[in-house]
């Protein structure tokens, strides 16, 4: 035991006997730094999109390229602005294949950029690929 900090303790159940609930701590040194950069403001870079991963094996017996598969476009986002539907499979954003056991995640790929920072994205729709710039805005 080194005696370092892994995490925040944020919730406990005491219906779950007593389970608890942490941020991480990379996550939190991450928020120090851009609150303390943003004069005490916390901003967070948002595509706007849920998606759900397509594994190989799924996008196989599919006929579908794997990527993210759009499930719906939040109104407003930098993702409905530029055109992404549901139902298009993000294969790639800024030159990475998106895959399952992708590193960094989706996910982690969005929050290492800057809200307002552009991201290119190549998306397969109705069996054609197509590339779009998308603005990212800010996460509420």
């Amino acid at each position: 035991m080194a005696g370092e900090v892994i995490g925040i303790n944020v919730a406990v159940s005491q219906a779950g006997q007593s389970i608890g609930f942490a941020i991480p701590i990379n996550v939190v040194h991450d928020l120090t730094e851009h609150f303390i950069s943003n004069s005490g403001l916390i901003q967070r870079p948002f595509l706007g999109i849920r998606y759900q991963i397509l594994d190989k094996q799924t996008a196989i017996l599919h006929d579908v390229p794997e990527g993210a598969y759009v499930v719906s476009v939040e109104k407003n986002s930098g993702a409905e602005v530029a055109g992404v539907q549901p139902d298009d499979i993000i294969t790639s954003i800024d030159g990475k294949q998106v895959e399952k056991d992708m590193k960094p995640t989706l996910r982690e790929l969005i929050q290492a950029k800057k809200a307002t920072d552009t991201v290119k994205i190549i998306l397969w729709r109705d069996g054609k690929s197509q590339t779009l710039t998308v603005k990212l805005g800010l996460s509420q």
